[in-house]
């Protein structure tokens, strides 16, 4: 048996004893910290979720728009004001020092505030 035939064949149990876990582990990954809400004025309808996983200077920010990631960055980056492209316009998430408090700018006009909750499972939005 060659060698590539053995380490798909040892794969398989590996893949197939994790497989019942990862409902569970998408479960926690969806137990971040949410605020859940739409877009007013001119992109009014458009569904926004800013998700915040980790504590402390590990906390990561997810920004998704219209069901799209649009954005991911870290505490640093939002504290001092994370920027990203959507579909050419200006992307910006800026929250507060204890990073639960942020908003969102699209080409340089506010868009969106909100809070984000302190407890994992809470959806917030202001």
């Amino acid at each position: 048996m060659s060698r590539r035939c053995i380490h798909a064949f040892v794969g398989v149990p590996l893949f197939a004893a994790l497989l019942p876990l990862l409902p569970a582990l998408q479960a926690a990954t969806q137990a971040g910290r949410c605020a859940e809400d739409e877009l007013p004025g001119r992109f009014t309808g458009a569904p926004l979720r800013l998700c915040v996983a980790g504590e402390g200077e590990q906390r990561h920010y997810v920004l998704s728009i219209a069901g799209v990631e649009r954005l991911q960055a870290d505490i640093a980056s939002v504290r001092s004001g994370a920027v990203a492209d959507w579909a050419g316009h200006a992307l910006g998430l800026q929250c507060s020092e204890d990073g639960l408090t942020c908003e969102i700018r699209v080409d340089e006009r506010d868009a969106w505030k909100g809070q984000l909750p302190e407890h994992p499972g809470v959806p917030v939005a202001d």
